[in-house]
């Protein structure tokens, strides 16, 4: 198998890489671990923003936004984008220098930036926040879109233009021949390619993880982040004794946030404090009342237990998955032998044999005909008409042509010098007296 162009990684820098080489005529495969968005593509919050990024960054992030507003119509897929303004908080009096910095430098670049001094005006903006912010910068032309919904729209569309995407394929290497790629070593065997680009999790990857450029540290870190959604009044929240989780040992917490339905995954708050995130189709409704988990508490809190945490550092709340291997085995439990003995018996029988002869007699007809007669039959004689093509040559005078001569006669005049002669002839009469 061949690509020119490899992209390692299914997030949002693969897939949009993989769509704009497509999309340019590139032949190109992208290569992704697990499933496209599984990493930090799909864990982000999607910001499309400008405000709070490096100067050298701000020229490309403004030519995004640009592209932002008509990407879903690009990419035939609704990715969610909302151009609803970007609020940067000033938490504290040390904050205020580092926003109002944030301000000058945007402004600087082009960017329609405001910096909100006042809590009424950061209220009037976002009502919901607190009274104590000591200031803000508002840039109304960032937005954002659902990360998932992004990624899986530039795969998409990177597929129509006829890229190749394979998932579950871990890249574990990169082949060089005379100091050039010449493609990847996968899980699923070599791949050839003039060139290969590194779009993946830097902390995901056989690959990456083994070797990360040298003059590149990595300091991996977890962080929390809370996706919210509109509330609609049909959402209500159900009796605290409907929300109790039960696993095969009794009871092992609640669902602080209602049933599962229309999430992937839920919080489960164990019954020694701890949380746990599942997947929600593990979970099913007992009739008794509550929720059945297949996993013991035991199991459970053994999963969830954290280390106690200061406010402010990172908490990882870790995600229980449950996976059943069916092996199908076949094994040989005896043998079965059938034997069949032939049967061989004579017999007179009579058989009808028939026999058909065939006469062929040539019939002189010597008669001349306009066209061609078909194969006709009388009775059991078929006749088969045989022609001999005669040519008549026949004499005949033709006139072919006329040859015709007409005489014209023209006069044309010419100055010519010519001698001419003239003569007089003087004739006396004389009378004669007699």
């Amino acid at each position: 198998m061949s690509s020119h162009v490899i992209v390692i990684g299914g997030g949002i820098s693969g897939t949009a890489t993989a769509y704009e080489l497509a999309r340019n005529g590139v032949k190109v495969t992208l290569l992704e671990r697990g499933e496209l968005a599984s990493m930090a593509s799909g864990w982000t919050l999607a910001g499309v923003r400008q405000s709070g990024r490096h100067p050298a960054e701000l020229p490309l992030a403004a030519a995004a936004v640009a592209r932002w507003k008509d990407l879903d119509e690009e990419l035939e897929t609704e990715t969610e984008y909302r151009q609803q303004g970007n609020i940067r908080l000033a938490l504290s009096e040390a904050d205020v220098p580092t926003i109002k910095a944030v301000v000058e430098t945007s402004t600087t670049a082009g960017i329609e930036i405001a910096y909100l001094d006042t809590v009424a005006d950061i209220h009037a903006i976002a009502p919901a926040l607190c009274d104590d912010i000591y200031g803000a910068s508002y840039c109304p032309t960032d937005g954002h879109a659902n990360p998932t919904k992004s990624v899986l729209a530039f795969a998409s569309a990177a597929k129509r233009h006829g890229a190749t995407i394979r998932t579950g394929v871990d890249v574990i290497g990169i082949a060089t021949s005379g100091g050039k790629v010449t493609g990847v070593e996968t899980s699923d065997g070599p791949i050839e390619a003039d060139r290969v680009i590194v779009a993946a999790c830097a902390a995901n990857g056989t690959f990456v993880a083994q070797r990360p450029p040298a003059d590149c540290p990595r300091a991996p870190a977890t962080v929390w982040h809370v996706a919210t959604a509109a509330w609609r009044k049909e959402h209500r929240m159900v009796s605290p004794a409907r929300q109790e989780v039960y696993g095969p040992d009794g009871l092992i917490g609640t669902l602080p946030y209602g049933p599962p339905a229309e999430r992937a995954e839920v919080v489960i708050e164990l019954t020694n404090g701890g949380r746990a995130v599942v997947p929600s189709r593990q979970i099913t409704p007992r009739r008794e009342g509550g929720f059945y988990l297949p996993i013991s508490s035991q199991d459970l809190r053994r999963a969830a237990a954290t280390e106690r945490v200061d406010v402010g550092q990172p908490v990882t709340v870790p995600v229980v998955r449950e996976e059943i291997a069916v092996t199908k085995l076949q094994s040989e439990s005896g043998k079965v032998v059938v034997h069949v003995p032939p049967s061989v018996r004579r017999e007179v029988v009579d058989l009808p044999v028939a026999e058909e002869h065939v006469e062929v007699v040539r019939v002189p007809v010597n008669r001349q005909v306009e066209a061609a007669e078909p194969v006709r039959q009388e009775g059991d004689v078929t006749i088969f008409p045989v022609y001999e093509e005669v040519l008549v040559v026949e004499r005949r005078l033709m006139l072919r042509e006329e040859v015709r001569i007409s005489r014209r006669r023209t006069v044309r005049h010419e100055k010519q010098e010519v001698e001419l002669r003239s003569e007089q002839v003087h004739i006396s009469r004389s009378e004669n007296k007699s």
